[in-house]
């Protein structure tokens, strides 16, 4: 099967998958909603970020692995697959262990990350070592996904992701129907996670079998040399502002987060990527690149659009007018969505070529400039503030990620025309989200016949005003003639 086969492969699996999850997800969110407290949902949100926080002791070994996993996989070097496995094994069970003691070490201070602590929720610190749980879990068993991953076929594990996503959704609907126990529901995540991770490592073990065997050789040098190399808002919102408007911002995510996955799935190239430039030239990847870019431009700018207009409608008829931000408060949301997806196909380049040392410092400038103005931003405006802090925060790595990969990857003379593109992007997306936020303006915000209304203009405007804009870029052509191979594809079968 081709690098191209592949790649689509894992987007339509992958994106096909999202969408399912994102239907059963608001399905257990409904439920959650009406069968908890709201406060639930507020600490259910701060906790996921708390430790989502706590990522940062993975050091981006994650991408590491699939980065140096190309090589050997290109040239089928079984004994360095075996090395660099035995070391991943053992790294990530160190990480694993890690993150459960500094994630349980964290406990006493619970008090000072929430305004106000629930009176009418019991046993909180229980609550939050079931989260520490499940994310140490996580990390047990799962190195052998990158492995999967990095022979470009993803769409295997996120077909067993979403298999397993589906189940547990279903079982922590009718858990929390019949009983209204969060730890039951908290329970079965935590058993789906470690249950998830077995199957797949399962299945790399059938798919590998040269992992399962005991590991004689030593790695090699330089994949040593190679793999050496934030979620702050929710805890901000609740140290700032309580539970209440955590909950609240929990449910925006509640959407965003599945279209950030749906956006990693579509940039899952970059095993592609690293497979073309171990095995080709970098004038090809650069080809490849813009064509990337285009795409992701595309998808966040219609995405974008989509979440504008529709965001406060839909929030309102699925769990009510108390759960909705001002407008002001959207419009951040969304422009750090935007900022945050249009990151994806630079990071899928970066992490293909492997350049992961020369920034090594932009995750911790990233995570300081977050905290201190947010918090400020956040004392003088409220939560408008927060989010403001966390765009000026993403200025670091839109200016810093290009940089590198242009300085250690494609060479200075193509930067001037990525910036270029960059800022275009920008207008056209901003132009595009004022102009179908005004004709939807007069459908009124109440009842689902406006939503479908308003989602038909976003599904059609976007989109029709990129073709033809566009119509005649090589890039366009290209997105065209993939269109008309897959449809003709369709036809065949």
């Amino acid at each position: 099967m081709s690098r191209t086969s592949f790649a689509l492969k894992n987007v339509f699996v992958g994106v096909g998958g999202q969408i399912f999850s994102i239907l059963i997800g608001l399905v257990t969110r409904v439920f959650f909603v009406r069968l908890l407290a709201e406060e639930y949902l507020g600490l259910n949100g701060l906790f996921s970020s708390i430790l989502t926080a706590l990522s940062f002791v993975e050091l981006g070994i994650g991408p590491a692995i699939v980065y140096s996993l190309y090589k050997p996989l290109a040239e089928r070097d079984q004994e360095q697959i075996q090395a660099l496995m035995s070391l991943f094994r053992k790294a990530y069970l160190i990480i694993g262990v890690a993150v459960a003691v500094i994630g349980a070490t964290l406990t006493p201070f619970l008090p000072h990350l929430i305004d106000e602590m629930p009176e009418n929720i019991p046993y909180i610190e229980v609550i939050y070592l079931l989260f520490v749980a499940n994310t140490s879990v996580s990390y047990f068993f799962s190195y052998k996904r990158s492995l999967i991953i990095a022979d470009q076929k993803q769409y295997i594990t996120t077909a067993y992701h979403y298999a397993f996503y589906f189940v547990m959704n279903i079982l922590q609907i009718v858990f929390l129907y019949i009983t209204r126990n969060y730890f039951a529901y908290l329970l079965l995540m935590i058993a789906f996670t470690l249950l998830e991770n077995i199957a797949i490592s399962m299945k790399a073990d059938r798919l590998f079998p040269v992992i399962t065997e005991k590991c004689t050789a030593k790695l090699n040098p330089t994949y040593k040399k190679e793999i050496t190399t934030t979620a702050v808002d929710n805890i901000l919102m609740g140290k700032m502002f309580g539970l209440i408007v955590v909950g609240i911002y929990s449910n925006y995510l509640l959407i965003i987060s599945p279209l950030n996955s749906i956006g990693n799935q579509i940039f899952s190239f970059t095993a592609s990527l690293g497979n073309l430039k171990v095995t080709t030239d970098d004038d090809r990847a650069v080809g490849v690149f813009r064509i990337m870019e285009f795409i992701d431009f595309w998808v966040y700018a219609f995405a974008s659009v989509c979440l504008f207009v529709l965001f406060n409608p839909f929030i309102k008829i699925a769990f009510g007018e108390n759960f909705l931000f001002p407008t002001v408060t959207v419009l951040l949301i969304v422009l750090n969505f935007f900022l945050e997806g249009r990151r994806k196909a630079i990071l899928s380049l970066k992490e293909a070529y492997g350049i992961f040392y020369q920034d090594r410092f932009k995750p911790i400038a990233e995570t300081i400039v977050k905290i201190i103005f947010s918090v400020f931003l956040g004392l003088k405006l409220g939560v408008n503030g927060i989010f403001l802090g966390t765009l000026i925060s993403k200025l670091i790595c839109i200016v810093v990620e290009p940089y590198v990969v242009y300085k250690y990857g494609l060479g200075w003379q193509n930067l001037k025309e990525y910036v270029k593109k960059y800022l275009l992007y920008l207008v056209i997306c901003a132009v595009f989200v004022a102009v179908t936020a005004w004709l939807t303006s007069f459908w009124g915000d109440d009842g689902i016949l406006p939503f479908i209304g308003k989602f038909a203009v976003c599904l059609v405007l976007p989109n029709l005003l990129i073709c033809l804009l566009f119509r005649k870029t090589e890039e366009f052509a290209w997105v065209a003639s993939l269109v008309k191979r897959i449809v003709a594809k369709g036809r065949k079968a």
